[in-house]
């Protein structure tokens, strides 16, 4: 008797899902769903622009988008990661991302993201760069602590503590040369993914240009976060690779909910969840009778100096752009559609 079973490889599976999320603002949309459904309240992306360690493999060694939220993974959260083939959502009431297949949108970025959460360390590596598939360990037993030192000092963390109250991600941008060798984009039939798999800081920036006119839209219709920011770290920062300072980061873009219209809205996102439990949403498709919510909420959107170009109608000032919306929004559930 031999073995035989069915398999799948699992770069064939990630192109497969590169070719139905592209690779734009998407990436962002998909990034702050997952962390929406983790409960987050606060996201954060981090343009940074250093170069890494010496002696780092040059698929992880270079400038680097980085993601922030104030969550922590769950058990099901790295199941998830590890079945590329399923959204890990069924059964899941009112959960769009939770890192499912659209997570793997990040691969359009990088060949090797990882990431420190909670008590662990996840290095994920699908294409064999620099480890066989990747691994998770403790945060206090690092194998290749070099690996992290970029992290150090960002959003809170210290490698030198046992454990970390969020999650932060990092994907190191594709250079030319890691496309030219990267298994996740090696495509026979269609050789210009390794063209459009390429990123530098420059491609990143204009990618969040063209986010920062919907982001204000995306923060109405989530769940939990009410603060979405996007920071840059310059290529002269100090990589702290041994040190326990903060690094200094400069705020690119922030989009919030007002403090006093968190609870309104608070309270319109768990009656609609509530009211959309179960069977009760298809009754709801089904029948004639629609169920209809409106809400008002006020967004600040800002970027000091201008750095991020904003919706016209901003308010100019000496050293920031604000723009102030008072945002309507109405959901209509039911009737024989859903409309918001």
């Amino acid at each position: 008797m031999e073995s035989f079973s069915q398999s799948m490889d699992v770069c064939t599976s990630i192109r497969h899902v590169l070719n139905e999320y592209p690779g734009d603002v998407n990436i962002f949309l998909e990034l702050l769903q997952n962390a929406d459904d983790a409960q987050a309240t606060t996201a954060i992306f981090i343009l940074d622009e250093r170069d890494g360690a010496r002696g780092l493999d040059s698929a992880i060694a270079g400038p680097s988008l980085l993601f922030y939220d104030d969550a922590v993974f769950q058990d099901q959260d790295y199941t998830n990661l590890l079945h590329i083939g399923s959204g890990g959502k069924r059964g899941q009431q009112g959960k769009t991302g939770k890192f499912g297949l659209g997570f793997n949108s990040v691969y359009h970025l990088t060949d090797c993201p990882h990431f420190v959460s909670g008590d662990y360390c996840t290095f994920l590596d699908p294409g064999n760069v620099c480890h066989s598939g990747g691994y998770r360990c403790s945060l206090h037993k690092l194998p290749h602590p070099s690996e992290f030192q970029m992290l150090q000092g960002l959003c809170g963390l210290d490698l030198n503590k046992p454990s970390y109250p969020g999650t932060l991600f990092r994907f190191p941008l594709r250079s030319a040369s890691t496309a030219q060798r990267s298994r996740v984009l090696q495509d026979p039939h269609d050789p210009s993914l390794a063209r459009m798999g390429v990123w530098t800081p420059h491609k990143v920036r204009a990618l969040v240009e063209a986010f920062a006119p919907e982001a204000e839209n995306a923060l109405l219709f989530l769940k939990s976060l009410v603060t979405v920011e996007f920071r840059r770290v310059p290529p002269t920062a100090s990589s702290l690779s041994k040190g326990r300072g903060a690094v200094d980061t400069e705020l690119l873009l922030s989009v919030a909910l007002d403090p006093v219209d968190q609870n309104v809205v608070s309270q319109q996102r768990v009656r609609l969840q509530q009211s959309l439990q179960g069977p009760r949403l298809m009754e709801l498709l089904q029948s004639d009778r629609p169920l209809e919510t409106m809400w008002q909420a006020h967004i600040t959107v800002s970027s000091p100096a201008g750095a991020i170009p904003l919706r016209s109608g901003m308010a100019a000032g000496t050293n920031s752009s604000v723009r102030r919306a008072k945002c309507s929004v109405w959901q209509r559930v039911g009737g024989g559609e859903a409309t918001r």
